[in-house]
Formats: C-alpha cells, sequence, structure tokens
C-alpha cells in the first residue's frame, strides 16, 4: 500500500482514489522514513543505464502527433529568453567588471563575445544538468541555440522580405534609452514587467517669463529638470479654463484646477481664459541667456495646444522638449518645432550647453534648480515620487534622446496581425482581448540595438549610397569580396570584417553597427528549429503548433514576435491554442526576469527533485497558526533536511497570515464546496478533514491545484512515465491523452524547464 503521510492537519487527494491495500502496485513498499534524493539518484541511474527515453521513442514512434512551441531560455542562469543581447551581455559584463560600452570596447567585443558564448555555454550545461536532475525527458543532445548562424540566416530571411515590401526603414526619432547600456529600448521592452519602478525625483515648479508683459510668467512643473535645457514650446489644453494669478507682486499663468495645490498660498485670481486664448504667446527660455545650444536653432518659445494636456498633477502647462520625450517628439512633428538633442548615449551634457558640459543629466537636478533660483525663475521644488521606466534589464532609469534607429512599421501588418490572432483559441479569452488591444495600439517595431553580442543586423550601404539586405548566409558568401576568412561565426566583430559588394553599382560595401531586439531571436523559433528555410516538407508536418503556453507578459513579447514572423512568413498564426499562464507558488503572479525564480540548479545533490513525500497529487490544508513560505532548493530546514523544490518552512508576519486567509476566502467564493470539484479531470477528494480553526494555503481556484498537483508528485512515482513530450523539431509524437493531462507549466511554478539557448518543446513531468 502507498502510505500516505500527513502534512498538518488534513490533505486532499487529486485525480484518484488512494490505493488499496489489496491492489497490486509495481512499487516496493515505502518506510517511515525514505531518502527521496537517493530514491531520485537510483531512478536516474535506471533511465540511463536501460536507455529508457530511446526505448519510449521507439514505442511511440507512428503514434499521433501533439505539436507545441516552447520558449527558449535564457542560457545565463535565470528565466527569460535567449541567448543573445541584453540578457547575456549585463551578466558577462558583472563579471568583468565592466561598467560601460566604453569598457567594452577597451576589452575587446571580440574577447567581449566569446564571454558571452562561453557564460551561455557554461550556463546550457548547468540549466541541462538541471533539468535531467529533475526528471525532464528530452533529446538533450540536440538542444538548439538562438545564437547559432541557422537561426541568424532565418531572421535574415524575413528582414529582407520586410525591406521588399517597404516595412523597413530608419528613423529618426526620440527614442527610450538606456545610458548604462547605450542602446536604445523598444515599445514592448517598455511594458516588461518589472520596467516601471517607484522612484523619487525633484520636482520643479518653474517661471517662463512672458514676452512683452512685465513681472508675468507661466508656472510649469516638471519631474525631469533636466530636459528645461532642451525646452521649445509650452503646451495648453485648448478647452481648459486658466486664471492670470497673482501672488505677491508677479503675476502667474496656469490652469484653474491646479492653482490651489501648485501656488499653495494666498494668490488674487484677476483673470480667467481658455487654453486656446493663450495659444501663440511668446516667452522667454529658462536657459536662452545661460547656455548658447538651448537657443541654438530656435527662433523663439511659444505656446501651443494639445489636448493631451491634464491637470491631475502639475500646472495644466506643460513644457516641451521633443529631443527628450516620444510625445513631444510627435508633437514637434505637426506643429513644426526645433528638436534639441543636450545629451549623448551616455546621457552627458554635449558641447554648447556650458557649465553642464560632459555632466550626467541624471544626476544634475539640484543643480539646475540651484541656478534657476540664483536667477528668480524657481517658484519652488519638491520630492516627487512616481512610477518611472527603468532598463528592464540592468534596472537604471532611462532618458528620452533622438537617435536614427531600424524600424519595422506597423501599419500594414497590423490589420493581418489581429487577425490572425483572432483565429487562435485564446485560454483564457481575456488573453486574447489583450493582444488584440496590444496590436491595435503598438507602434513600429524598433528592431535594432546599438550593441555587442546579438543578432547582426544584415543591412549594407555602399559607397554610393546604395541601400540594400542580404537575406541568409549563403547570399553573403556570394556577396563577399574580402573579410570571409575572418568569419568564424555571424556575430561581431567578425562579420564586421566582412566586405561585400553591392548588387546594383559592385562598389564595396559594410555592414551597419547594430544588432537586432532579441525577440527576433525568440520569434522565429517556430521556423528555424524545423530548418524552414530548406526542409519545407519536414516544416510543414509541424505547423501550426497545437499549443503554446507562457507567463502573461509574453503576450507582447513572444506571443507577438512568434505572430509577427508566422505572418509574415505564412500568412496566419503560429498556432491553434495559446493559454496564458504564470502562478507563483505563494498566489502572486511571477516578477519576471528580476523576480521569483523558482527553480535554482545549484542544489547540493542531496536535495531531491520531489516537492514533497510519496503521495501523488496531494494538496496540503494546514493550520494557520503556522504560516509559513517557500525555501529555495536546498536550503536547510530547522530540522537540518535540505528543503525540497517547493518545502514550506516557518513565516513570522502578521501579513502573511492575513494574506492566507484572504487568499482561502477567495478562493471559496470561486468554488464553493471544494470536495468533489474536478482537477485535472478527476475528482477532488477530500481525505480528512479540516480541524476547526484551520484554513486552506495556497493560491485561489484550481489553477495553483493544477500546479500543486504537479509539483508534489510522490518521488516513488519517478519511474519512466507511460509517455512523454519530445521535441517538435526532433519528429516525436504525444498521445492527446498526455496533452490534456499534462500540459507545460509556466515560468512561474514548479520545476518548469526550457532547454538551453531555445528550448524543445516538452511536456512536464
Amino acid at each position: 500500500m502507498r502510505r500516505p503521510e500527513m502534512f498538518g492537519t488534513a490533505f486532499l487527494f487529486f485525480g484518484g482514489e488512494v490505493a488499496k491495500a489489496t491492489e497490486k502496485t509495481r512499487f516496493r513498499p515505502v518506510g517511515a522514513k525514505l531518502d527521496l534524493a537517493e530514491v531520485d539518484h537510483r531512478v536516474l541511474d535506471l533511465w540511463e543505464r536501460e536507455r529508457s527515453f530511446d526505448l519510449l521513442r521507439k514505442k511511440n514512434a507512428g503514434g499521433p502527433r501533439f505539436k507545441f512551441f516552447d520558449g527558449p531560455i535564457t542560457a545565463n542562469g535565470q528565466n527569460g529568453f535567449d541567448c543573445q543581447g541584453l540578457w547575456v551581455e549585463v551578466q558577462v559584463e558583472r563579471e568583468l567588471n565592466l561598467n560601460s560600452k566604453r569598457d567594452i570596447e577597451t576589452y575587446g567585443i571580440a574577447r567581449f563575445s566569446e564571454a558571452c558564448r562561453a557564460r551561455v555555454d557554461r550556463s546550457a550545461a548547468a540549466i541541462t544538468k538541471g533539468s535531467i536532475r529533475m526528471g525532464q525527458w528530452m533529446d538533450w543532445a540536440n538542444s538548439y541555440y538562438t545564437y547559432s548562424d541557422l537561426n541568424i540566416s532565418h531572421i535574415w530571411h524575413v528582414l529582407k522580405l520586410c525591406q521588399e515590401k517597404g516595412w523597413l526603414y530608419k528613423g529618426h526619432r526620440s527614442m527610450p534609452w538606456c545610458a548604462r547600456c547605450g542602446t536604445a529600448l523598444s515599445q514592448h521592452e517598455m511594458t516588461a514587467t518589472n520596467s516601471y519602478r517607484e522612484m523619487t525625483h525633484q520636482a520643479v515648479f518653474v517661471r517662463f517669463p512672458i514676452e512683452g508683459r512685465k513681472n508675468e510668467s507661466f508656472l510649469v512643473w516638471t519631474t525631469t529638470p533636466w530636459t528645461l535645457t532642451a525646452n521649445v514650446a509650452v503646451a495648453v489644453h485648448p478647452d481648459l479654463e486658466y486664471v492670470r494669478a497673482k501672488v505677491g507682486d508677479e503675476v502667474l499663468i496656469l490652469s484653474r484646477g491646479t492653482s490651489g495645490s501648485a501656488i499653495r498660498s494666498d494668490a488674487t485670481v484677476l483673470e480667467t481664459v481658455r487654453g486656446r486664448d493663450l495659444v501663440g504667446l511668446r516667452y522667454r527660455g529658462p536657459f536662452d541667456e545661460e547656455l548658447p545650444a538651448a537657443r541654438e536653432g530656435v527662433p523663439g518659445h511659444r505656446v501651443i495646444a494639445w489636448k493631451d494636456v491634464g491637470e491631475a498633477e502639475g500646472t495644466g502647462m506643460v513644457h516641451i522638449a521633443p529631443g527628450c520625450g516620444a510625445e513631444d517628439f510627435a508633437l514637434s512633428k505637426s506643429e513644426k518645432l526645433p528638436v534639441l538633442v543636450p545629451i549623448d548615449e551616455m546621457a552627458r551634457y554635449v558641447k554648447g550647453y556650458g557649465w553642464l558640459e560632459g555632466k550626467d543629466a541624471r544626476d544634475v537636478a539640484s543643480e539646475i534648480a540651484a541656478d534657476l533660483q540664483r536667477r528668480g525663475l524657481l517658484f519652488r521644488s519638491e520630492e516627487f515620487t512616481h512610477s518611472y521606466p527603468t532598463c528592464w534589464r540592468c534596472h537604471e532609469e532611462i532618458v528620452f534622446r533622438v537617435d536614427d534607429e531600424w524600424f519595422i512599421s506597423m501599419d500594414e501588418l497590423r490589420p493581418r496581425l489581429i487577425e490572425a490572432a483572432t483565429k487562435v483559441t485564446w485560454l483564457p479569452p481575456a488573453a486574447g482581448r489583450r493582444m488584440e488591444n496590444w496590436l491595435q495600439n503598438m507602434g513600429d517595431w524598433n528592431i535594432s540595438r546599438k550593441r555587442y553580442w546579438g543578432l547582426p543586423l544584415p543591412f549594407y550601404t555602399c559607397a554610393n549610397k546604395h541601400f540594400f539586405v542580404v537575406g541568409s548566409e549563403e547570399e553573403l558568401r556570394k556577396l563577399a569580396k574580402s573579410g570571409l576568412d575572418k568569419l568564424r561565426e555571424l556575430h561581431r566583430p567578425w562579420i564586421d570584417e566582412v566586405v561585400v559588394g553591392c548588387p546594383q553599382c559592385g562598389a564595396e560595401a559594410k555592414r551597419v553597427k547594430e544588432v537586432g531586439d532579441c525577440w527576433l531571436d525568440a520569434g522565429i523559433v517556430p521556423f528555424s528549429t524545423l530548418d524552414w528555410l530548406h526542409d519545407r516538407k519536414h516544416w510543414e508536418q509541424w505547423f501550426p503548433a497545437d499549443y503554446i503556453v507562457e507567463m502573461v507578459e509574453q503576450i507582447r513579447l513572444w506571443f507577438y514576435s512568434q505572430l509577427f514572423f508566422s505572418v509574415v512568413l505564412t500568412g496566419e498564426a503560429p498556432c491553434l491554442r495559446i493559454r496564458r499562464r504564470g502562478c507563483h507558488p505563494l498566489g502572486r503572479r511571477p516578477r519576471g526576469p528580476a523576480g521569483d525564480h523558482v527553480l535554482q540548479l545549484g542544489a547540493p545533490s542531496g536535495a531531491q527533485a520531489e516537492a514533497s513525500g510519496p503521495l501523488e497529487h496531494l494538496f496540503l490544508l494546514r493550520d494557520v497558526r503556522e504560516p509559513r513560505r517557500l525555501r529555495p532548493l536546498g536550503e536547510t530546514g530547522p530540522s537540518g533536511r535540505p528543503a525540497g523544490h517547493g518545502s514550506l518552512a516557518p513565516l513570522s508576519s502578521r501579513a502573511a497570515r492575513s494574506r492566507v486567509a484572504g487568499r482561502v476566502g477567495r478562493l471559496r467564493r470561486a468554488d464553493g464546496d471544494l470536495q468533489g470539484r474536478s482537477v485535472l479531470g478527476g475528482p477532488l477528494h477530500l481525505v480528512r478533514p479540516p480541524e476547526p480553526g484551520t484554513l486552506l494555503e495556497g493560491a485561489p481556484g484550481r489553477r495553483f491545484a493544477r500546479g500543486v498537483s504537479d509539483l508534489v508528485r510522490g518521488a516513488e512515482h519517478a519511474r519512466a512515465p507511460d509517455r512523454t513530450g519530445h521535441a517538435i523539431h526532433q519528429r516525436r509524437h504525444v498521445p492527446r491523452s498526455l496533452a490534456r493531462s499534462r500540459s507545460p507549466r509556466g515560468r512561474g511554478i514548479g520545476p518548469s524547464h526550457r532547454v538551453p539557448g531555445g528550448a524543445t518543446g516538452a511536456v512536464r513531468r
């Protein structure tokens, strides 16, 4: 008989009845004490010795197919995507104690790229070992890597198609910019889970003296004083009410709705006007007299109308600096405003900005406030806490600056993407609505990054200014005039040495320096892993996928990038069903790359892979008087025994106990009577009712129950499963019954792995 172990005061059985004493079983008896780690290793040795995986592949040969795509894990030791780009570069910079692009170039781009590849290979080996340790069956010898020349060639092909269709262009616009990484960021990167953070900045209320009016000024508010050096206009809402308020011996103009909070002193309203009445008035810029560059090319500062101006904060008068903000830059096009770019790629002031020259714009707020105070322009300042964008990889606050970047236009593609997305079955349906909303509102895709270890953009310009795109490695070698002998791989700096001949005039041409957005690497996976370019018949057998599952953030990231490539190449979605998934073991949504990494692969060999004792599909109930938390794999518990993945350990805060109680309440409201509910296709059995005063711990609802049921499968069942999932690109077959009962889990729960550098599809244990 399988001996149930008790945890806390009660437990639930998932998916079947408790085994009876008379039932014949394949498992040896379980005693009161069990070394789970020893069982794990014994089973792993058995699988390897008997080549169980190969036997299963032969058994399933010719069976029905189940196709799904599993996103590539970042081979740098943490959850995410891909093995090139900022994911890896930032980690390697830390290893090498490099702090800027200048440091990288001094160190040597070749050495840096080699270090990036070495980290990927090192982490890939660790991830593979850890995944095998967790009992995941995959064809590990044939893992794919997104830095491969094959992956790069497929992306090149799509980029050439975009250029031929007129979708590819070089744009000059204000972009979110990470000064530490020295590169622009894309719109979808700016919406990543951990991009916006609560920050406190020095906000200033500044007088902009009105020309021709003595002691009368517009009162302007900003949380980024450094941008005042690039001011060219003030925007007002044409329909809002504005007041001329006398404060002491001066007159200030601001919106009526903000006058009380902004002025904070006795004021007399002299006149009320509409915003449209202010349009066209001119004023003196805050740095016109101090900084030569602040007035260069600026014929005058004026008030313009803009219906996006509001009164939620500030003064209802928005300072416009097109060189320092995306909305401001767009406004400059319609209003024909000059554009000043005060900072370089490291966010330092450029020449012409006087005493600010060479200073980091992010560090000068207090100096600018002091200078404004000295010249009588500062009305007041305050500390202001708000949500502010940061770099999604290094987490330093970003700036906006105008630069030349490469874009793919979405105007023609947008309706095609939306139509394809509507043909996908989204689980839950809200995920589909979220994708449609993203597609309707997203801008053109900024695909270029001014970095080193990444997809080399195959864009070339010859001496006669002819522009062309190389669509494959074969085409590159055909056009090459020199440098092929130095081409170790399709990465910088080696590809930069290749000189090609222009197809139009034959003149020499060299590649642009930019590399590509890492989401290009991830999106091409359904095509490159099946070698779409060279084996279309094989690709057709596995496309589209039946199923994709990932966390909610991937709607605008991996789901979107896959959809883009699929629509460009085939006109249809890459899969039939997409499940938005992701649940932290404590009931929170996972926080993404910088947040909750449940699995830790560096655990001691003595730690077992299973989450609990030998009882399959167990859900734990226990007294909330002893609240607990999850402890990382391998951490020693109070008894000295290493904690398994998902182990429980004491918490102490009252807030934690309140969260437990709150989750239980939501669960009961959502599911009512727990007993008899269907989970994983079987009934939910209450084996022992909870004692008085006890509550169910865990995330609300059955979503978490499904994850927990996988997490806590007993170690005695760690035998070769009857069926398993396999890589879609390795011609494996997965029965539909398995696809129904054991779908892949999201990144935030359980032993969820992807193959290093680009995981093959797999159904988790």
